[in-house]
């Protein structure tokens, strides 16, 4: 005989790991701050990258002037303008990052708790089952 709870709970499983749950089960595998060390390395290479595409910009975009005025431009304070930038961007996409990621992970530990709860009831119908027979 068919067990309805048991068929329920398996659908309930295999919905979530399939749709819901495929970002979640990536997110479980790792501990907290490892996974929010992670997303802020990755957002630091994406500033990073992204600065460093805006800067080639407004140099080919400037090109002119500064080829016309190479001798006069002071460097230093560019130079200094530049990193500063770099340095507030780089900071505050890292703290937003970080804010977010906390709470993401947060987020899937409810849903991974609910799934493993869910996971130790199909074992128990599996075992209960397999003692029938």
């Amino acid at each position: 005989m068919l067990n309805e709870k048991k068929i329920r709970l398996m659908t309930r499983l295999s919905l979530f790991e399939e749709y819901e749950g495929k970002e979640e089960i990536k997110i479980d595998r790792y501990y907290k701050i490892d996974y929010i060390r992670y997303q802020i390395l990755k957002s630091m290479l994406c500033v990073t990258l992204g600065y460093v595409l805006i800067l080639l910009a407004v140099f080919v975009y400037q090109s002119e002037y500064i080829l016309d005025n190479i001798t006069s431009i002071a460097y230093k304070s560019v130079g200094v303008y530049i990193l500063t930038g770099y340095l507030f961007l780089l900071l505050f996409y890292s703290f937003i990052t970080g804010i977010v990621s906390c709470f993401r992970y947060e987020r899937s530990r409810k849903k991974m708790k609910k799934y493993k709860k869910n996971l130790k009831t199909l074992k128990l119908l599996c075992e209960e089952e397999s003692e029938l027979k």
